[in-house]
C-alpha cells in the first residue's frame, strides 16, 4: 500500500490529480486528462499489471535482475511504469508463463511449474545467486488486492516429482527491497 500511496502523492504533486483525488484538468475537455465520465479518479484503483514489453514465454525471465520495471493501471486507462535498481536481484513472477500456480505461507513461496524446462530453469538460475527477492502478482494467499508480495528468499528446495521449488522467504515490502537509486516514474498514455 506504500507503493501506491507513494504514486498517489507523486501524482498530486506533478499536477496529474487534484489533493481531494479528482482529476486536476477535468473541467478542461481538451486535457488529456479528462474523463468523459466525469467521475473522480478516486474511486478508480491503481493495480498492478503485467509490464506490456515482457516476453512471458522466456524462461530467462527467471534468471534473477537488479533492474525491474513495475507496471500499475487504472481499469486499463494509462500505466504507471516505474523502474528500479534493486539492492537484491529480483524475480517477477508474474513474467513467466511457465508457473502453474505460486503459493505462500508465513516463511516459504511454493512456485509450480507446468514443464521440466522451467523447473529446471529455476533451480539453475535460482540456487546459485544467495539472496534473492521473488516478487508475487498472485491473488491468494502471497499478497493482498490489488499489491504485489515481495519475499526475501534465503534458500530453496525442491520437488521434481510436481515440479516445485519452494523458497525459504520471509515477506518484506518494495520500501525495504528498492536500492539506493530512487525509482523512476513514468506514466504513459494518462487517457482516463
Amino acid at each position: 500500500m506504500a507503493v501506491l500511496s507513494s504514486l498517489a502523492r507523486l501524482a498530486v504533486a506533478v499536477g496529474i490529480l487534484w489533493p481531494h483525488g479528482g482529476l486536476a484538468a477535468a473541467q478542461d475537455t481538451t486535457s488529456p486528462f479528462y474523463t468523459k465520465s466525469n467521475r473522480p479518479v478516486h474511486d478508480r484503483i491503481l493495480h498492478p499489471v503485467l509490464n506490456q514489453d515482457a516476453d512471458t514465454t522466456n524462461l530467462g525471465n527467471l534468471l534473477p535482475s537488479t533492474n525491474v520495471s513495475l507496471n500499475w493501471s487504472s481499469q486499463g486507462n494509462g500505466i504507471v511504469k516505474v523502474a528500479m535498481v534493486m539492492a537484491h536481484p529480483t524475480v517477477l513472477l508474474e513474467e513467466v508463463d511457465d508457473i502453474s500456480a505460486v503459493d505462500c505461507a508465513a516463511t516459504s513461496v511454493s512456485v509450480a511449474f507446468n514443464s521440466t524446462e522451467g523447473f529446471d530453469e529455476a533451480l539453475a538460475d535460482w540456487s546459485d545467486n544467495g539472496d534473492f527477492i521473488l516478487v508475487t502478482n498472485h491473488l491468494g494467499d502471497c499478497d493482498t488486492d490489488n499489491e504485489r508480495g515481495f519475499y526475501l528468499v534465503q534458500t530453496i528446495t525442491s520437488n521434481r516429482d510436481n515440479l516445485t521449488v519452494i523458497a525459504s522467504a520471509q515477506k518484506t515490502d518494495v520500501n525495504s527491497t528498492a536500492g539506493a537509486y530512487a525509482p523512476t516514474l513514468r506514466i504513459t498514455n494518462p487517457h482516463c
